[in-house]
């Protein structure tokens, strides 16, 4: 279309002002008898008059830009694996925690296979008991979804793997949708872009009856197995991508912090998305 432009805004002016074209004086160039400058294609070896330069140049314009569209952009390297564990509570509401893993050097690129063998080898990764014990039955394990990610969030490949069956709580307390128990992670960087937390649900937990918490035999069982889920999962990455290791990522701040201490308090939190899709069943009477 802009080449087309061209030759009819050149064929106008050529109609409007038909007055011969002053000579260009261009040494390198063969000039005719009449005084006019041609230009001369070295790679065809064929003359032709500024006319049909003008166009050859309008022609060349549009076959760059062409090219340029037409060209892919390269896609970016992935640094890290992100984890996204999940499942399922009552009512159809979901719920999941996201381990990030950082991958070695400046990056790697991820192959669809490799993603997809992470995902697997991580919903094979099982729970340990001193973790499913902190949810009730009706509480469950799904699946893992894997995402090869760069260190500013764009998505190179991802995979979802769904666990051989699900795993079950074992847990014997009766806590809301929102309870969860946190795990810290801390590095060796400063300020809250070196910190990173996981909330696992806690609706089974049971609380002592005069501090309200979990007693302290309940924490360090949930922090050891904490410890050996998250090095089980850093092993599945590892056997697919070999350098992974467990690390807070910071989008906004475009950093990656190797993780060097975990931490379980004797406090529970809240998550309250996870009360989402939870319908509510409200009772009222008259107030006179």
């Amino acid at each position: 279309m802009f080449a087309a432009w061209c030759i009819s805004q050149d064929y106008r002016s050529r109609r409007r002002w038909p007055v011969q074209q002053p000579h260009i004086y261009t040494p390198d160039i063969p000039h005719s008898h009449s005084g006019h400058a041609h230009l001369a294609d070295v790679r065809s070896g064929v003359v032709g008059d500024l006319y049909n330069a003008r166009r050859l140049a309008c022609l060349v314009l549009v076959l760059g830009a062409s090219r340029r569209v037409g060209q892919t952009e390269k896609k970016p390297m992935a640094q890290l694996i992100r984890l996204s564990v999940y499942g399922t509570m009552p009512s159809g509401e979901e719920w999941s925690v996201n381990p990030c893993f950082s991958l070695p050097g400046a990056g790697v690129t991820v192959s669809p296979a490799q993603i997809q063998a992470v995902a697997v080898a991580a919903a094979a990764v099982s729970v340990p008991s001193t973790m499913m014990v902190m949810m009730v039955a009706a509480c469950d394990v799904t699946g893992v979804r894997a995402e090869a990610r760069s260190i500013g969030g764009a998505l190179e490949s991802q995979a979802d793997a769904a666990k051989a069956a699900p795993q079950l709580g074992t847990g014997t307390g009766r806590l809301p949708f929102q309870a969860a128990w946190v795990l810290s992670l801390r590095t060796a960087a400063v300020g809250a872009r070196g910190r990173g937390r996981l909330y696992w649900p806690a609706t089974g937990v049971s609380l002592s009856a005069q501090t309200l918490r979990p007693v302290s035999a309940d924490v360090a069982t949930y922090l050891t197995g904490w410890q050996t889920y998250l090095t089980n999962l850093r092993n599945a990455v590892a056997s697919v991508i070999t350098g992974a290791d467990l690390a807070v990522w910071s989008r906004a701040g475009n950093q990656l912090n190797e993780v060097n201490v975990i931490q379980v308090g004797d406090v529970l939190d809240t998550q309250r998305r996870r009360r989402d899709a939870l319908v509510e069943t409200y009772q009222q009477t008259l107030f006179v």
